[in-house]
């Protein structure tokens, strides 16, 4: 897997900020794309942050779906402190995952499904396979309470999309 990485081009504006425990920001990026970036907190080592990368690889390698990533540099004056996020270390590159606007989240969708519509799923062991790689990989962050999966709804069918593996390993 190719390491690739962008620049942000525009500044990050409040409603670019995901409302969920780390905080995660929409990043207008260089290649006129928006990305869902996870960055470091600290000075110190982005272990966390690796752990997203590396286990957005090995779903690659286990042929589970997974937006395209890569890393993600912030320019310092994209930031302000209006985005109530705290600290953010600019010169650590961020994980970033491609945004899709009609990825929708599993808690909130498969609510509102009907049961001829959860029977459109293209592939039904693709939760299994992602929850064998849960254990695998000593995912703590997936649980009833907190899905971190997406559904990705295709002509074909749907597709469960998993996300947020910073406490993996």
């Amino acid at each position: 897997i190719e390491l690739k990485y962008l620049h942000s081009i525009s500044p990050i504006e409040p409603h670019q900020v995901f409302d969920t425990g780390c905080k995660p920001l929409l990043v207008h990026c260089s290649d006129l794309e928006f990305y869902v970036c996870k960055y470091n907190t600290s000075q110190g080592a982005a272990y966390k942050l690796m752990r997203e990368y590396l286990a957005a690889s090995f779903l690659k390698i286990w042929e589970l779906e997974v937006p395209d990533f890569l890393f993600v540099t912030i320019k310092p004056e994209h930031l302000s402190a209006s985005l109530g996020v705290g600290r953010i270390n600019s010169e650590c590159p961020c994980f970033g995952s491609w945004y899709n606007r009609n990825y929708k989240e599993v808690d909130k969708y498969l609510i509102e499904m009907s049961s001829i519509q959860k029977r459109k799923f293209v592939d039904t062991t693709e939760f299994l396979s992602i929850s064998f790689f849960d254990l695998w990989t000593s995912n703590e962050d997936r649980n009833p309470n907190n899905y971190n999966l997406l559904l990705s709804a295709e002509d074909k069918g749907y597709h469960f999309i998993p996300i947020d593996h910073a406490a993996c390993f």
